[in-house]
């Protein structure tokens, strides 16, 4: 399954610093609220941030076959 993430960062007085997008494939549909927990903590490294202020905004399954 693909599926398009939206997400929005925010600083610790929670203005908005960046937002940005993914397409990502999920192995297994049950476990999805594992792999965009799993993206949102490393996003939030990456950035800097800590993982609260990392904002999954939308999650849209796509039609696309793997």
């Amino acid at each position: 399954m693909v599926v398009f993430l939206v997400w929005e960062a925010y600083s610790v007085d929670w203005k908005l610093i960046r937002k940005g997008s993914k397409f990502m494939s999920v192995e297994n549909p049950a476990l999805i609220d594992l792999e965009v927990s799993d993206y949102s903590e490393g996003m939030a490294k990456y950035l800097g941030i800590k993982p609260e202020h990392l904002t999954i905004t939308s999650i849209q399954q796509l039609d696309i076959p793997e």
